[in-house]
């Protein structure tokens, strides 16, 4: 994942922005890079308070890394069945939603290269696949002890790349929230 450029960078944009619109990928605010975050105390309504030292920051990153590179994998194969397997049944629930896809579609991004989404699987091919393929982790951001932020900058604007959570066996998924 770190160090893997993106190919096409003009539909990236596109899709980006389709992302933002879907509250999938927002500019981030604040620089929480390794390099200045000794502790940092967490409060979230679902959650006490949470510290993160930088031995979990480094410890989660890399949790993460790896787990980012399982998903490359899976959009260089195309495999769709694989992928779903690493969604939480939010983002599958809603990525599956007919009027959603609907909406979506109607997106000016979407709709001048005349794509319609009307599955989960035509949100993978069309949008996930496109927006996602050798992005690069830059830094990770803590909600709270099982929600994480991943980031990615693209021409020096920092993105939300996942929101990934920790599900009930204590593994990785893609998220939304």
């Amino acid at each position: 994942m770190k160090g893997k450029p993106i190919k096409n960078i003009g539909i990236l944009l596109i899709i980006m922005n389709i992302c933002i619109a879907c509250n999938t990928s927002i500019p981030d605010n604040g620089d929480k890079t390794p390099d200045n975050m000794n502790e940092e105390k967490i409060q979230n309504a679902e959650t006490e308070e949470f510290i993160v030292t930088q031995k979990i920051y480094d410890q989660t990153f890399s949790e993460i890394y790896i787990f980012l590179e399982k998903i490359q994998k899976i959009i260089d194969e195309i495999d769709f069945i694989n992928w779903k397997l690493h969604l939480t049944d939010e983002y599958i629930a809603k990525f599956s939603d007919p009027q959603y896809l609907k909406a979506l579609s109607e997106k000016p991004q979407l709709k001048d290269q005349n794509i319609v989404l009307n599955s989960l699987y035509d949100f993978f091919i069309n949008v996930f696949i496109p927006s996602r393929n050798n992005s690069n982790l830059v830094r990770i951001e803590f909600v709270n002890k099982q929600r994480v932020k991943t980031i990615t900058i693209i021409k020096n604007t920092p993105y939300i790349l996942y929101l990934l959570e920790k599900d009930k066996n204590n593994e990785w998924k893609i998220g939304i929230w």
